[in-house]
């Protein structure tokens, strides 16, 4: 304690989407009593300037307005799918690591809804309508 040390650690992330949204976390251990205390917490796109990038065009929804099913088309691999009602309250997270899936929304109420969409190649935002 009181004793400060400085250590500079090179970070080769490139120019991968993979690292959008992560954070950077650094962990410091005490070689004595092995107890491990966090060092440094740090949002990665802050340091590498990245944004996702907004992939509307590369996904599609139908059919839409839909009664029973809805069906999500993505270029990318989809990692992460929140649904929420017109007023934000989320209706449904799913994380379904692949292209192309299949909702069931016939148990949804009447309305609009949005599906936001967290892909390899950026995210996405849709509206549908459940009828």
């Amino acid at each position: 304690i009181g004793k400060q040390i400085t250590e500079v650690v090179s970070l080769d992330i490139g120019n991968s989407a993979m690292f959008v949204g992560s954070k950077l976390v650094v962990f410091v251990q005490n070689s004595n009593n092995k107890k491990v205390y966090q060092s440094v917490f740090s949002d990665l796109s802050g340091l590498t300037s990245m944004a996702p990038d907004n992939i509307n065009n590369l996904v599609d929804i139908y059919p839409n307005p839909a009664s029973e099913r809805l069906i999500v088309d993505s270029r990318y691999k989809i990692r992460r799918l929140v649904i929420t009602d017109i007023t934000g309250r989320v209706i449904r997270i799913l994380e379904p690591d692949q292209e192309r899936i299949e909702l069931s929304i016939e148990n949804y109420k009447y309305g609009v809804y949005m599906i936001r969409g967290i892909t390899g190649g950026g995210e996405f935002m849709k509206k549908f309508i459940k009828q």
